[in-house]
């Protein structure tokens, strides 16, 4: 497992702190696990680390996240996506899931 740095927020983690990008390899496919990330691109170095990905989980309910649109533009640019961290019946207090689908 490999473990990359990123901003829990847009302000260098100086709001929330620091969050892990999360990268492991399963079945021979590159799964990548983005964690609380609430920056709204990665950072080319962060791109780099990550290398190829098969498959992507990213946050995009907003509140203390990133939100529909921001993952939307990652998964573009890293590969395909997995949401989650989005309102469900015990978690009311994101953006449900109906914006990014």
């Amino acid at each position: 497992m490999l473990g990359v740095a990123s901003e829990h927020d847009e302000v260098a983690g100086t709001e929330r702190g620091a969050n892990t990008l999360f990268v492991s390899t399963l079945a021979g496919r590159r799964v990548t696990h983005l964690g609380d990330l609430g920056q709204r691109a990665l950072r080319d170095e962060q791109l780099s680390a990550l290398g190829t990905v098969d498959l992507l989980f990213v946050p995009v309910g907003g509140g203390p996240t990133i939100g529909a649109q921001q993952a939307t533009e990652i998964g573009a640019a890293v590969g395909a996506i997995v949401p989650m961290h989005y309102k469900t019946t015990r978690i009311d207090f994101l953006e449900p899931v109906d914006e990014f689908a």
